[in-house]
């Protein structure tokens, strides 16, 4: 995650990174000027933190919501 050309304050060039691991879906704070916070929790930097359905992410100015969807069966 990183500012694109919306101008989001507080967001950092190389700010955040969400990756898949084997425990599920991380989010990694990648050493960022600002933080990075998790339902209103800094991470450290560096550290893989397991996000849920719901879970709200800060980056500066910019704020997300995720949502997991399950696959749909046939």
């Amino acid at each position: 995650l990183g500012p694109d050309n919306g101008g989001d304050k507080g967001v950092s060039r190389l700010h955040a990174t969400i990756q898949y691991s084997n425990h599920g879906i991380v989010l990694i704070d990648l050493g960022s000027t600002n933080g990075t916070m998790l339902n209103n929790y800094r991470l450290a930097a560096e550290q893989p933190y397991l996000l849920n359905n719901g879970d709200e992410i800060r980056c500066g100015d910019l704020l997300m919501h995720i949502f997991f969807e399950k696959p749909q069966t046939t």
